[in-house]
């Protein structure tokens, strides 16, 4: 879409750029504006034209890039100083998790030891049970070669009073 301004409008933005350049407040720009008053255009070739538009059109990229320009260094900082804010809350986690893994070692050694008691307090009592077992055969035994001998000394004592 090509703009084209008319006369009228010409007079009008050279108007408010010369009262613009004598710093006089919107308000009164305005209020000249409705009492009809108007600048005079410059007499500029198109050549000349052309080269007020890219001037301006640059002027407002170089700022729009310097705005952003500002914008990405605020951001940068911004940036760094979240970096450094976060760096405590990490070094804090590194810790924690150095702690949590030498926690779960010394479950894991205290589960093996657990293990390694089990099993010898299970051998222990299965030697107790045995020896006990042994112990009370031993015994049954005594005891029958005992009930033999008594047996024998009564069958003695018997053939004797025979």
């Amino acid at each position: 879409m090509d703009l084209q301004l008319t006369e009228d409008d010409m007079q009008v933005l050279a108007f408010i750029a010369e009262m613009r350049n004598e710093r006089k407040p919107s308000d009164t720009i305005y209020i000249s504006l409705k009492s009809g008053s108007r600048g005079e255009v410059p007499e500029y070739t198109p050549e000349e034209l052309d080269l007020l538009v890219k001037g301006d059109y640059e002027k407002y990229l170089s700022t729009q890039v310097n705005e952003l320009s500002l914008k990405m260094e605020q951001i940068t900082q911004e940036n760094e100083e979240l970096r450094a804010s976060i760096q405590p809350i990490r070094d804090k986690n590194i810790q924690l998790e150095a702690e949590r893994i030498a926690m779960e070692k010394q479950i894991n050694e205290l589960k093996a030891q657990l293990e390694r008691e089990r099993e010898r307090s299970e051998k222990a009592t299965e030697q107790e049970r045995t020896r006990g077992q042994e112990q009370l055969e031993r015994l049954l035994r005594e005891i029958a070669e005992l009930r033999y001998k008594m047996g024998q000394m009564e069958k003695e004592k018997k053939d004797k009073e025979d």
